[in-house]
């Protein structure tokens, strides 16, 4: 499954407001001498029993330990749309399509993980706003906010940000978390779509283990 790149433009339309009649008479006098006479007394008995079930992710500040979290980068060529280039966060390398071992796998800029709609490997994903630039202060998983792949939607499908001047992507303000197919717990930022010299379609990441609330 895959998502359009998004490509628009804007259109304004304005118009001159239709002119008004000129008011050259004065209103009648309001005659009507009419009493209200409603003894309605009716008490409204509606109870509201709304309750919000959103979920906020809710996430602890675990600085990172080198040693016990070492971090792995990754620059990929995904400029050939016809294949996908598949990824094991565990080993830190690519590895065949179709292997089992991969987590997510790319392809320009579609990004899928090896769960739900797109994958049978069980990965699960949680996307945290606001901590890009603190992406080392955050070595332990969120206790929720988990969910796979599914057909209206892409775990990472909002990974970057399109500048419709420059036609550019750029890294969205997002940390994902990342549950493999070996039952660890990655933590994953993307560092930018043109990570080789300058290239198109080379996404870079940087990816290392996190611990488990």
């Amino acid at each position: 499954m895959r998502y359009t790149l998004p490509f628009a433009l804007l259109f304004a339309a304005c118009g001159d407001d239709a002119p008004s009649d000129d008011d050259t008479g004065s209103p009648p006098a309001d005659t009507d001498t009419d009493t209200d006479t409603d003894t309605d007394t009716d008490t409204d008995t509606d109870t509201d029993t709304d309750t919000d079930t959103d979920t906020d992710i809710s996430l602890p500040v675990a600085t990172c330990d080198p040693s016990l979290h070492p971090v792995t980068t990754a620059v990929l060529d995904t400029s050939d749309s016809g294949s996908w280039v598949a990824y094991d966060l565990d080993s830190g390398v690519v590895v065949p399509d179709g292997d089992p071992t991969w987590d997510l796998r790319f392809s320009t800029w579609f990004v899928e993980t090896n769960g739900g709609a797109t994958g049978s490997g069980g990965v699960e994903v949680a996307a945290v706003e606001g901590i890009y630039a603190a992406f080392d202060d955050h070595c332990e998983a969120p206790a929720s906010g988990f969910a796979a792949d599914t057909a209206s939607g892409e775990a990472f499908a909002s990974w970057f940000d399109y500048d419709y001047a420059t036609h550019e992507l750029s890294p969205a303000d997002l940390v994902y978390f990342v549950r493999t197919t070996d039952g660890a717990t990655h933590h994953l930022a993307f560092d930018g779509y043109y990570e080789d010299g300058g290239a198109l379609h080379s996404p870079g990441f940087r990816h290392g283990p996190v611990d488990v609330p």
